[in-house]
């Protein structure tokens, strides 16, 4: 594993929206509203978070057009390490 992608799991709300993505899929407002910041950054978030193929986006095809975001299986798998190291680093 690569600098890179630590940096990027641990950006602003990368490791929020992980979190609260663990117990059930959320429209992009939704995610927003739980995990707090700016709209902007939990959008390029969600994209990072994306490339790495630890979330993936479904979009209704009808109306209305809403995006859910679920996390992938490597995403369930990392979730539970992150809580661990979160709470070691917050000790």
């Amino acid at each position: 594993m690569s600098i890179n992608v630590l940096q990027k799991v641990f950006r602003s709300k990368a490791a929020e929206i992980l979190i609260a993505l663990e117990e059930t899929s959320l429209g992009v407002r939704e995610l927003h509203k739980k995990v707090g910041g700016s709209l902007l950054t939990i959008v390029l978030r969600l994209r990072d978070l994306e490339d790495l193929g630890l979330i993936k986006r479904e979009v209704e095809t009808s109306f209305p057009f809403k995006h859910t975001i679920t996390l992938t299986e490597k995403g369930r798998r990392l979730v539970p390490l992150l809580k661990e190291m979160l709470k070691i680093l917050e000790s």
